[in-house]
């Protein structure tokens, strides 16, 4: 069965992948049929070729969750036009902080439930 996923490359705490295209049997950054793009996780920086991309799905080959993820956030970010010269830039929406208000009603609530 083939597989698109993730290639593990870079040092140690510096890690970059290359989307892949592989049999299910070959080790992470194994043998790989076809090399279809890349992937920076931080500098979010998601680069893939469409045509071949397409080509492969069209043959049967399932992308891992890891890849169903990137390909949605690459597809919503393609709509929103955050493209740079064949490179799309994933944006991370802010994490909505808990005021002091909010923390304090949390602890009443748990407490009040014991």
């Amino acid at each position: 069965m083939v597989k698109i996923r993730l290639k593990r490359m870079g040092s140690k705490f510096n890690a970059y992948y290359r989307i892949i295209v592989a049999d299910q049997r070959s080790p992470r950054d194994g043998r790989f049929i076809e090399e279809i793009g890349t992937y920076n996780p931080h500098t979010k920086n998601v680069t893939i070729d469409e045509e071949i991309k397409e080509k492969w799905l069209k043959n049967g080959a399932i992308p891992t969750e890891t890849m169903k993820n990137l390909f949605k956030k690459y597809e919503i970010a393609k709509k929103n036009g955050n493209i740079k010269e064949n490179i799309v830039t994933l944006i991370k929406k802010p994490k909505k902080r808990k005021t002091k208000k909010e923390i304090n009603v949390n602890n009443k609530n748990i407490k009040e439930k014991i």
